[in-house]
């Protein structure tokens, strides 16, 4: 019976996960502000949008410092950094973007 107890409970919390993470993504999707999903390299995993003239699907995959100015790349490279090292969410604001497509 424990293991039909645990394997329920696992049932339940994955469906409460997926809960949540659709939740997030609706937040996500509707912020006003362009929200990334990033890996430790800076490689783009999810875009809520991209900026005119870039495809989601030619930024998904490709790293967020190709579409940065070059005065921002280190900016968003420490804060990716600080976001690793401290599992907080975190944000940079930069004006201008270069558009390589």
């Amino acid at each position: 019976m424990d293991q039909n107890k645990g394997k329920q409970q696992l049932i339940e919390e994955l469906a409460e996960m997926r809960r949540q993470a659709a939740h997030w993504h609706s937040i996500v999707a509707n912020a006003p502000l362009f929200v990334s999903l990033v890996d430790r390299a800076g490689t783009i995993q999810y875009l809520n949008r991209t900026v005119p003239g870039i495809a989601m699907e030619d930024a998904i995959g490709r790293s967020t410092y190709e579409f940065l100015k070059p005065d921002y790349r280190e900016i968003a490279r420490a804060c990716i950094e600080r976001v690793f090292d401290t599992g907080q969410p975190a944000f940079y604001t930069a004006r201008d973007w270069d558009c390589p497509i």
